[in-house]
């Protein structure tokens, strides 16, 4: 009896132990495995550094997309989406490098670890690390981030840093070169990063990095000889920041738009547009998608309001600083209801679908929130909300009859320098206590067809002495969209206007 109770206890002991020794190698084939997926995740990444096709895309497409749209072989919805599906390819494939999580390993992850980098330290290969903490790759995951959301000046902060730092890989050094000319090119600094790309042609004749500086230096040359040719031209000052915006000359174009007199309605509402497109080119887009909600709130049918509001959108999914501008572009957009708007937001539900929180974006927010500056994401909340807010509460508002009051602003009398030209007026109520005596439109105005780029086009309404009483706006297929009516004062002095659908009820 006594040898069978002690057969049946070894047999227990020996299952126990078996059962044991299987599990601590699954344990360890286990973290051998997360071991391996970190040697795999290091080497994946400095392929992509020293390779790193995938970013050079998103360098190359940005002055691909600039050209063809000077060129006009794309307008600027195409351009739009183009750039975002870049942008998210770029993103997209940096975060499948970042294939591990430290939170899931444990002691015995950190035991094995030690053993192997025993071994190849006997080896004379490099030790691995569990962390993500490589100070020049955070660097440059970072400076991709900014440059990617056009704040060149602190990415080109970052490339600094990095290039004086004596311990990077030299295989990074024209990676960054060529990364840091792109920024200074974008900030205006064009003869700095001919400079710098030919250095990289020089120096590093065989390699892939080359191939890219070559390619970039040929955008660069084009983009300065137009620039200069521009400049030189006799063309009108809206064209000519036109041209200048779509040549990456930023701050020459704010220049000319701050300069010009606004003539018309429309043209204020593009030197608008331009001007917050270079704002928002230049890293200060706080003032530009405040102007992309002034013109959205002051005409939200026109193309122009709908391709402010797609910027908003864009800006919201690519900056995690201004995230909150995609739920006003949301609320815009109810009330735009674009198709070009539905097209772009379907493109970012697909990449959020796949996408999961990834080390990238916890660098990123890291870095962002220790910053000093004044941060982004804290005025556009106060921003969002107000405008929300207004959204909402003149979608409360009854609908009423709305009639033009006087303003202070002035319009150009008859016969007076400045003829032909259209005011702009404020939009007011008028005073049921003082009427203001106007004059009646003459019979038989003269109509002048204007026609627009994507072919629709408007017919203002003029008397033989220039003043413009009624534009009338047109879809592309000839159908009234809706028209303006200026109301003038017997003096010749603009008291109000009047917008107006197809069927004559008051809009606005």
């Amino acid at each position: 009896m006594t040898a069978r109770i002690k057969s049946w206890l070894f047999f227990i002991i020996l299952c126990i132990a078996s059962g044991i020794i299987v599990l601590g190698m699954v344990i360890l084939n286990n973290n051998v495995t997360k071991i391996g997926i970190v040697e795999l995740n290091g080497f994946l990444n400095d392929v992509n550094r020293e390779e790193s096709n995938i970013d050079y895309l998103g360098m190359v497409s940005k002055f691909k997309l600039q050209m063809d749209l000077y060129r006009d072989t794309i307008d600027q919805h195409e351009k739009d989406k183009k750039e975002l599906r870049v942008a998210m390819a770029i993103s997209s494939y940096s975060d499948s490098l970042l294939i591990y999580n430290r939170e899931n390993f444990t002691i015995l992850t950190d035991a094995v670890m030690f053993v192997i980098n025993l071994f190849r330290v006997i080896l004379d290969k490099p030790a691995l690390s569990l962390d993500s903490e490589n100070l020049t790759d955070n660097d440059l995951t970072l400076a991709y981030y900014y440059e990617r959301n056009y704040y060149y000046d602190k990415a080109l902060d970052i490339y600094d840093r990095t290039l004086k730092n004596t311990d990077s890989d030299e295989k990074k050094i024209p990676i960054i070169l060529i990364h840091k000319a792109f920024c200074l090119a974008l900030t205006g600094r064009m003869d700095e990063a001919r400079a710098l790309l030919k250095a990289v042609i020089e120096q590093y004749t065989n390699e892939n990095a080359a191939f890219t500086a070559a390619l970039l230096l040929q955008y660069i040359i084009f983009f300065q000889q137009e620039i200069d040719k521009t400049k030189a031209s006799d063309a009108s000052d809206l064209e000519k920041s036109e041209k200048l915006y779509k040549l990456i000359a930023y701050d020459d174009a704010i220049e000319i738009l701050d300069s010009m007199l606004v003539q018309d309605e429309e043209q204020k509402d593009k030197i608008q547009y331009l001007k917050a497109r270079c704002y928002e080119e230049t890293g200060e887009k706080e003032k530009a998608y405040e102007i992309y909600q002034e013109i959205i709130e002051e005409d939200g049918d026109s193309e122009i309001a709908e391709l402010s509001n797609n910027r908003m959108l864009i800006i919201g999914i690519l900056d995690k600083q201004l995230e909150r501008l995609k739920e006003l572009a949301e609320e815009n957009n109810r009330k735009i209801q674009s198709d070009g708007f539905s097209e772009i937001l379907e493109v970012t539900d697909q990449y959020e679908e796949t996408a999961d929180e990834s080390f990238q974006d916890a660098l990123i927010e890291r870095e962002i929130e220790k910053g000093d500056e004044d941060k982004p994401g804290e005025a556009v909340e106060t921003f969002v909300e107000k405008a929300v807010a207004e959204i909402k509460k003149k979608e409360a508002e009854p609908t009423a009859a709305v009639q033009p009051t006087p303003v202070n602003r002035t319009a150009t009398p008859r016969g007076t320098a400045g003829e032909g030209r259209t005011p702009v007026p404020e939009k007011t109520v008028v005073s049921e206590i003082t009427p203001v005596p106007v004059q009646t439109p003459p019979p038989n105005l003269d109509q002048v067809k204007t026609e627009k780029e994507d072919g629709s086009y408007l017919i203002t309404h003029k008397s033989k002495e220039g003043i413009s009483f009624k534009i009338d706006y047109y879809s592309k297929a000839g159908v009234l969209q809706y028209y303006i009516e200026y109301i003038y004062d017997y003096d010749g002095k603009i008291v109000g206007v009047v917008k107006k659908d197809d069927k004559g009820n008051i809009i606005d």
